[in-house]
């Protein structure tokens, strides 16, 4: 038996998701990050950073053997620093499109989408980088995640299986906007819990809001 010290077990700044609702800005957030970054695209929602970080580096996602085949590179490539899954809610959708064609029960249909999901998730932490998975925002009823009333959280197939997603990662953020004195939108990352939003984060570092750069996120996390 091998004894290690915690600093030695971390690879990467951890494993986030950040989620929000259409058009606040969570492709956009891409083009603050640091270093050598790979977008595994999903969604096609890529346009925004055409004119912030044109020479970031795009794989794109149509499949789930896609998305094994960027996993596979990945896990062998010494080049990227971090990997952008734009989007989980995207790539979810798929897995259970593609469950459905091979059953006609809607119940295994979503079972077999949540090992597929569920599988990908623990199989990309496991890669020696900093992975941040994207999501749409959906309103659940907050007694399926032990709350009250209604939450906002990352958007999956599958209502049971988007309450345990949480507890696989690091940190969830999400992506918060609003309007400033001088009229400009302003975008922060809520990182912990604070009103009817699902947020959390596995450090001490982060104040409950951040602003929306992953930059100093990362400089934060050291």
């Amino acid at each position: 038996m091998e004894i290690k010290k915690v600093s030695q077990t971390i690879t990467g700044k951890g494993n986030f998701i950040l989620y929000g609702p259409s058009g606040s800005g969570k492709t956009y957030s891409a083009s603050t990050i640091p270093g050598e970054t790979l977008i595994l695209s999903a969604e096609k929602g890529l346009r925004t950073l055409v004119e912030l970080a044109p020479d970031m580096d795009v794989a794109d996602i149509n499949t789930l053997a896609d998305l094994r085949e960027a996993y596979a590179f990945l896990k062998e490539s010494e080049k990227y620093q971090t990997v952008l899954i734009d989007s989980l809610s995207e790539i979810g959708e798929m897995s259970l499109s593609e469950a459905k064609m091979k059953t006609k029960d809607g119940r295994q249909s979503y079972m077999m989408m949540a090992d597929d999901i569920a599988g990908m998730i623990k199989a990309f932490n496991e890669l020696p980088m900093t992975v941040i998975m994207i999501a749409q925002e959906e309103r659940i009823a907050s007694e399926q995640i032990g709350q009250v009333d209604y939450l906002y959280a990352p958007s999956i197939p599958g209502k049971a299986f988007m309450a345990k997603v949480p507890y696989k990662l690091d940190f969830v953020f999400a992506l918060r906007t609003r309007m400033n004195a001088e009229g400009k939108i302003e975008r922060t990352f809520q990182t912990g819990p604070n009103g009817d939003y699902l947020a959390k984060s596995r450090s001490q570092r982060l104040e409950t809001f951040e602003p929306a750069d992953w930059s100093q996120i990362f400089a934060k996390l050291g």
